[in-house]
């Protein structure tokens, strides 16, 4: 399979899991390219934006390998949200934004936005 071409999104950012603190970094989809002189470009494709993190996520496979499931996906998973949680007051642009958490890789998200950043005013909305 062809891999996209991602461009950083963020420099680089910590986010604490249980004691410890990871490094994880938001990667995106280029735009589609500037806009010719005088000309207004909406992007013609969605902005998806993937959190990078080596440790957790430079595996032969998503969930598993041959051997069976990794024994830290929990850990992995609850990583995974409180990067997107951590990265969303940069991206949205202080913008009203939609927590979208379709599945339990994503179920803390929700949970840690009403607990951890519930008074953080960057959360507000």
């Amino acid at each position: 399979a062809r891999l996209p071409r991602l461009v950083p999104a963020s420099p680089p950012f910590e986010v604490l899991v249980g004691p410890r603190r990871e490094g994880a970094q938001l990667f995106t989809n280029p735009d589609d390219g500037p806009p010719a002189a005088g000309e207004r470009r909406r992007r013609t494709r969605p902005r998806y934006y993937f959190v990078a993190n080596e440790y957790y996520f430079n595996r032969d496979g998503i969930h598993g390998d041959r051997h069976g499931d990794f024994g830290d996906n929990a850990r992995r998973w609850a990583f995974l949200s409180a990067a997107a949680v951590r990265a969303l007051p940069g991206i949205t642009g202080g913008a009203p934004a939609v927590l979208h958490a379709h599945d339990w890789h994503a179920a803390l998200a929700p949970t840690m936005l009403r607990t951890w950043w519930a008074d953080d005013p960057a959360y507000r909305e």
